[in-house]
């Protein structure tokens, strides 16, 4: 009921605009107890049980990868030993840096916190903890690299790759940022459908039996978590193209003709490229809702500027398929993320 509650009161206050000289103390306000909710969960979220698991056991794991993540579990559990406490500060840290560079970067503020709130803070931030710290720093990267600070945007880039390994793929928005082309290439709606239709042979072939191939190409963490996303236990394939996959495809032909002969298209281009990704790997679903993430990031902020390249009497329509469509999807991630019984320590 709690997340129902806060995606309506957001909800409203996209409606309502509220005044320009408001918006930061509403945008706070939501902010606030969205850092709040995160950093008190108790035993909520779909990680939440196999992190504390692993923190209990600390000494007795060996990790190679991602160390700048397993670095501060470290230092957390040898210095408190609470695992609530790790819990805590790393979910007020990521949570914290999302909202305030997130109103750095968005043009609609409310808008944007909205968007967020009912994709990647309920998705990530809640459950995902490793990704959720990786989207954070992405996200400063994205800042940095819109400021012309290139090697800031790759030191953070850097540090989100050794909190998930996936966030080396945010090297693609710094690759692309030199291209400042008037009109997005009609190559990357090809790129897109291509991605899309390959997907789905690879879905009906059941690609997922023939990634082990991949092992004398990949380090022994990578194969480690090739192994985990091919063991049907724990990857949640899908037998037919999901809700989440439609989205990727809709969104992003919704932004190549929208931002298509728009002088500002960054973000649009960034989005087709990581959701072709996502598509690509669609017969895994924990392979394509992690490594198309950072797609998210965009979907933030270009949803709102969609709504405003919108004719004033097509808006409403326009509002109820954004209240049915993330509704839905946040209903689902509610029950899939396990915090229907949400609780506070």
């Amino acid at each position: 009921m709690i997340f129902i509650t806060i995606f309506l009161l957001l909800f409203l206050s996209v409606l309502i605009r509220v005044d320009k000289y408001k918006v930061e103390y509403v945008y706070l306000s939501f902010a606030i107890f969205l850092i709040f909710i995160s950093s008190f969960r108790f035993e909520s979220g779909l990680d939440y049980f196999n992190y504390k698991e692993i923190f209990n056991n600390f000494k007795d794991i060996n990790i190679s990868g991602e160390v700048l993540f397993w670095s501060l579990m470290k230092i957390s559990k040898n210095i408190f030993d609470s695992y609530y406490f790790f819990v805590f500060i790393t979910s007020f840290i990521t949570v914290t840096i999302q909202c305030f560079f997130l109103y750095k970067l968005a043009r609609h503020k409310i808008f944007s916190l909205f968007i967020f709130f009912a994709t990647m803070y309920v998705s990530y931030d809640l459950g995902l903890q490793r990704n959720a710290l990786a989207l954070s720093l992405c996200i400063i990267s994205l800042f940095y690299l819109l400021k012309g600070k290139k090697l800031a945007a790759i030191i953070f880039v850097a540090l989100a790759t050794l909190c998930h390994t996936t966030a080396i793929l945010f090297i693609i928005p710094i690759l692309f940022i030199s291209l400042n082309r008037k009109k997005i290439s009609n190559y990357y709606l090809i790129l897109l459908l291509s991605s899309f239709f390959i997907g789905l042979i690879l879905l009906n072939f059941k690609a997922n039996l023939y990634l082990d191939e991949l092992k004398p190409f990949v380090s022994d963490y990578i194969l480690w978590k090739i192994s985990f996303y091919t063991d049907s236990s724990n990857s949640y394939q899908v037998s037919g193209v999901n809700i989440y996959v439609i989205k990727l495809l809709v969104l992003s032909l919704v932004f190549f003709f929208f931002f298509r002969n728009d002088n500002n298209n960054f973000y649009a281009r960034c989005y087709i490229i990581f959701s072709s990704i996502g598509l690509l790997l669609m017969f895994n679903v924990q392979m394509y809702t992690r490594l198309s993430s950072y797609s998210i990031i965009f979907e933030i902020l270009l949803v709102p500027l969609v709504v405003d390249k919108v004719e004033a009497r097509s808006k409403i329509l326009i509002f109820i398929v954004l209240f049915i469509t993330y509704g839905t999807s946040l209903i689902r991630m509610v029950d899939i993320f396990k915090l229907n019984e949400f609780r506070f320590f």
